[in-house]
């Protein structure tokens, strides 16, 4: 059975396509499955050096299309949030899943280096990953990581100044 993509791409207000909904075949049924697009990387300097907080069970991050049909990275299917259902006609909506980064037992990412802790497939990281920004994160966990993060950044800016 062949991946078959909807006729109904996922919109935006202003009906730019982010993502498509997949008829995938898994295990003995057929899941529908959603890739959505991403934006560019991000250059963020605090990424150099830092212990990955956002690898280590925090994030989900969601495969792009090109990225799910080459297969380049190992992903699990899952249930898709509201924020992203919502964004479908209500007739998709029921059962949808979406693709994302497969994660280890402990919920790190299969691809976290714990020994060095960094991710072991950067810079050719899934796009979800590169254009992450932990300075854009509202939730309050990650905050806290952020501005811990950026503590530690700037302790070292200045350290070799």
């Amino acid at each position: 059975m062949a991946l078959t993509p909807t006729t109904e791409p996922m919109r935006t207000s202003t009906t730019q396509s982010l993502g498509t909904i997949w008829t995938v075949p898994y295990d003995d049924r057929v899941v529908k499955a959603v890739t959505i697009e991403q934006g560019p990387r991000q250059e963020n300097p605090m990424c150099v050096g830092c212990p990955s907080k956002c690898c280590q069970g925090g994030l989900h991050p969601v495969l792009t299309k090109d990225e799910f049909l080459a297969r380049k990275y190992r992903f699990k299917y899952q249930d898709a949030p509201e924020l992203v259902k919502e964004a479908f006609p209500p007739e998709k909506r029921e059962g949808l899943q979406i693709v994302v980064l497969a994660q280890r037992p402990d919920g790190n990412c299969v691809y976290f280096d714990a020994d060095r802790h960094c991710c072991g497939v950067w810079p050719d990281a899934p796009k979800a990953c590169q254009s992450y920004d932990c300075r854009e994160e509202d939730r309050p966990a990650f905050k806290a990581m952020c501005f811990q993060r950026t503590q530690e950044w700037m302790a070292a800016k200045e350290a070799t100044r």
